[in-house]
């Protein structure tokens, strides 16, 4: 009886392990796509107008400052953190992660207001960010859909 017990245990670990790294290899390829066929940023003027062009077409209002990093990055620092205190929303990006889509990207997360509400409890916040922010804003930065 309890061998039983151990492998429907050891099965369903399988299979939850299976899943979840299905689910996680899907997610990190679909925001790689653009990364091979999006605009490349090369210097600020030209991210500062692609930031301008995304926030219309997404209808944020609010100042969106842009930051051109030599190092590999791509995220955003919200407004509404304690230490930027009360100064715009800063996207970073750099390196390969230059690219218009990650604007997108990161500009939908800044629409959608992902910094608000999110679960106290760490692994649900967790949950919250990889089942429902981060997919929102990858389907917004690569394919353009508003979830």
């Amino acid at each position: 009886m309890t061998e039983d017990i151990f492998n429907i245990i050891g099965e369903g670990a399988k299979w939850l392990g299976i899943g979840g790294g299905s689910y996680m290899g899907a997610l990190m390829g679909t925001s790689l796509i653009g990364l091979f066929y999006r605009d490349r940023i090369t210097n600020t003027e030209q991210l500062e107008k692609i930031l301008q062009e995304e926030k219309e077409k997404l209808g944020i209002n609010e100042e969106v400052r842009g930051h051109l990093s030599e190092d590999f990055e791509g995220h955003v620092h919200y407004a509404q953190n304690d230490f930027l205190g009360g100064t715009p929303h800063i996207i970073s990006i750099g390196g390969i992660l230059a690219r218009r889509n990650v604007v997108k990207h990161e500009l939908y997360h800044i629409k959608k207001q992902h910094w608000n509400n999110r679960p106290k409890n760490s692994l649900l916040n967790m949950l919250d960010y990889l089942f429902r922010r981060e997919p929102q804003a990858i389907a917004y930065g690569t394919f353009g859909l508003k979830l």
